[in-house]
């Protein structure tokens, strides 16, 4: 029996909304955490905008990574 998290208030096409949709155990959690953060930070282009996307998550990545 699958268990959906919540509906985030995002938008339904964003990859938070999709993280939340699709997560179903607390471990594939943290990877599914990861993969949304990491995925994103591929998209950027500019290494201003990487170092602030980074700098704002680095909290999530850690809790993610324990």
């Amino acid at each position: 029996m699958q268990q959906h998290c919540p509906q985030a208030s995002w938008g339904a096409d964003s990859p938070v909304a999709a993280l939340a949709r699709s997560c179903t155990r607390p471990c594939a959690l943290s990877l599914q955490i990861a993969n949304v953060l990491d995925t994103h930070a591929a998209t950027l282009q500019r290494k201003a905008e990487r170092e602030v996307f980074f700098m704002n998550t680095q909290s999530v990545v850690q809790l993610v990574q324990r």
